[in-house]
């Protein structure tokens, strides 16, 4: 009786999971890079290069009909 409980826990779990992801209207992209140091540069001119792409495929109308977004870490 235990596994069959669990194992329907687990199903009704991976459903909720499921459900939310679908119901997101973007596809977020992370972006972690140096944004300070001797690297600053680089990383400013990869952000750069990120949001310009992210643009342009959105102008096509996304991804999988989907928007995608940038996502930085905290700073």
């Amino acid at each position: 009786m235990k596994t069959i409980s669990r194992l329907l826990l687990g199903f009704a779990l991976v459903l909720g999971l499921a459900a939310h992801a679908v119901a997101e209207d973007t596809i977020e992209i992370a972006f972690i890079g140096p944004f300070s140091g001797a690297f600053a540069p680089q990383g400013d001119a990869f952000l750069k290069e990120l949001q310009y792409s992210l643009q342009v495929v959105n102008a096509k109308g996304g991804a999988l009909g989907r928007l995608l977004t940038e996502r930085l870490r905290p700073r």
